[in-house]
């Protein structure tokens, strides 16, 4: 039985706890019980597993940019210069959470803590 048969969640966090499963992180009876206190507690499966610390933040960054079929950046890596932090304006950059950290030709790079907030992607 596919986790989507027994998962009531919204679709993004259950496409999310199906590639955690493909991916061996957890275990679908786990993906079971954790989607069950989500629903008694009205919170999201993501801020369980991020919550109680089951999958490690950054995993689950790598894991939900290659859902989205975007580029992981750890920004702690690089080395991000002034000159890329003064291409967004900050009231920008803090509303939307986003920096600028490098520049490809006439594309700069830009880095979001939410690739999937459209209002974010759209600034």
């Amino acid at each position: 039985m596919g986790i989507g048969n027994y998962c009531s969640m919204f679709k993004d966090q259950q496409i999310l706890a199906e590639a955690l499963v493909q991916k061996g992180v957890l275990k679908p009876d786990v993906v079971f019980a954790i989607t069950g206190q989500a629903q008694a507690e009205s919170v999201s499966f993501e801020d369980i597993i991020l919550g109680k610390k089951i999958v490690d933040e950054e995993q689950l960054a790598q894991i939900k940019a290659e859902l989205l079929h975007l580029p992981y950046v750890n920004l702690n890596e690089l080395a991000v210069t002034s000159d890329f932090l003064n291409l967004i304006p900050k009231k920008v950059a803090e509303n939307y959470k986003i920096i600028a950290f490098a520049r490809e030709g006439s594309k700069i790079k830009i880095a979001m803590v939410d690739p999937d907030d459209f209002k974010a992607v759209e600034a």
